[in-house]
Parts: structure tokens; C-alpha cells; sequence
């Protein structure tokens, strides 16, 4: 996918003063460092529903989420669409595929007017070669990503359809735990998403959210969820 800046334009990112820094792969770079970095680095805004990159397409570089949220799609054989994550400040987005340098094995999504940070390939792994402390934090953020995916993969295999919503609904709560008013969380997804989530189609994904809406679990203003029964949710996942 060629590189592109949006017209929805968003204050462009300084690596010396971004507070985002301090949680990410590069809290421990020097000023030098950090200089080099702002002037390689490109900041690229997308609007709602724009692919980051599509699954199949080379990574050029690293994409580091600065604002935003996304949804990581893949794709399968028969055509099956199936959402394994969901992304948010500060995150690499397909950073496996990056550093395995293979082709992305899914598409990235955003779900609401998102920036991040594109950084070239060539200065990133110059980067892990002149920091080693940088090398071993990057293994173990692949390490972690890719266990995350498959432990979220394998909870919902062995689950019905009401135990993969509940469990996709505390997803949700748990990681945008700070984007949360109390137990009020904002989040523009689809039912079409909320389906690709929970590993079902969207009639039952649709049926799904309204027999948890009746019963008071959840209820839904416009991209609103509230929570109203957090407990209720976690018996269903455990037991469903």
C-alpha cells in the first residue's frame, strides 16, 4: 500500500516530547537517538474504515499507533472475515510480520480517525543492532502479541456462542480500560465486527447482544456500551 497522509489532518507526533513514548519499545532511547528517530519517522493519518495495510502486502516499515483505535482482519481461504485484535495507542501494528519481513497475514483497519508513526524498515533494525536493550524489548513484544493471539483464538474455540460474546464484551472493557468512562466505553464497531469478534455470523452475533441486552448484562446508546453486569458476563464466559 503506498504511503499516504490523509486530509483529515492530526498535530503531527515529536518523538522528544510524546508522551506515548514513556509506554513504549523506545522509553530508553537517548536524545541523540530520539533526534534520529523524529527526523526518520513519518507521521500518517487515517480516516475511518482506511486499511493501514492490507493482508498479503509487504511491510515497508513499522506502524506505531500514536492515536486511535484499529481492528486487525484476517481474511480466511473460503472468505470468512475474522477480527483476532483490536489495536490502540501505543501498539506495533503487525510487528510479527514485520520482523519475520513476510508478507502481512492480515489487513489493518481503522475504526475511528487514527495517526501513527511509520518507520523504515532500514533505520529499525539499525536501530536493534546499535541497542540491544531495544532488540530484547522487541522480541518480547512479538513473544507477548503473538501468545495473546492465541490464547484469545483458543478461549473461544471452546466456547458457545453466548460464552464468545461475554467473552468478547470483557475484551473489549479490559483493553480500553483507560479509554472507559466508568463502565461506559465508546467504540465504533459494527455488528458485523462484533460477529468477526466472537467467531459467529452476524444473525447470531445480532441475537446474541440482544438476549444480553434484555437480561441487563449490557445495554447499547448509539457507539456506546454500557456494562451493567460485569459478573454476569464473566459467569457466561466461564461456564458457555
Amino acid at each position: 500500500m503506498p504511503l499516504k497522509i490523509s486530509e483529515h489532518s492530526m498535530p503531527e507526533a515529536n518523538c522528544l516530547t510524546c508522551f506515548n513514548r514513556s509506554i513504549s519499545l523506545f522509553a530508553s532511547l537517548d536524545r541523540d537517538e530520539l533526534v534520529l528517530l523524529n527526523a526518520q519517522k513519518k507521521c500518517l493519518t487515517f480516516p475511518k474504515d482506511e486499511y493501514l495495510f492490507r493482508q498479503g502486502s509487504w511491510p515497508l516499515g513499522l506502524y506505531a499507533l500514536s492515536h486511535g483505535k484499529v481492528k486487525n482482519v484476517r481474511v480466511s481461504s473460503n472468505g470468512d472475515e475474522h477480527i483476532f485484535s483490536l489495536g490502540k495507542a501505543v501498539e506495533f501494528l503487525g510487528f510479527y510480520d514485520f520482523m519475520g519481513d513476510q508478507p502481512y497475514s492480515f489487513s489493518c483497519v481503522a475504526l475511528e480517525p487514527s495517526q501513527v508513526c511509520f518507520i523504515p524498515r532500514n533505520y529499525f533494525m539499525d536501530l536493534l543492532h546499535r541497542n540491544p536493550e531495544i532488540a530484547i524489548k522487541t522480541l518480547q513484544a512479538v513473544s507477548q502479541q503473538f501468545a495473546m493471539a492465541i490464547e484469545r483464538t483458543t478461549n473461544l474455540q471452546s466456547k458457545h456462542m453466548r460464552g464468545r460474546m461475554a467473552d468478547t464484551l470483557l475484551y473489549l472493557y479490559d483493553l480500553f480500560e483507560h479509554d472507559r468512562q466508568g463502565d461506559r466505553l465508546r467504540l465504533h464497531l459494527k455488528r458485523s465486527d462484533f460477529a468477526a469478534l466472537s467467531e459467529m455470523n452476524v444473525a447470531n452475533a445480532i441475537r446474541t447482544l440482544s438476549e444480553f441486552t434484555k437480561s441487563g448484562l449490557i445495554s447499547f446508546d448509539e457507539d456506546v456500551i454500557q456494562y451493567h453486569d460485569l459478573d454476569g458476563l464473566h459467569k457466561i464466559s466461564e461456564l458457555n
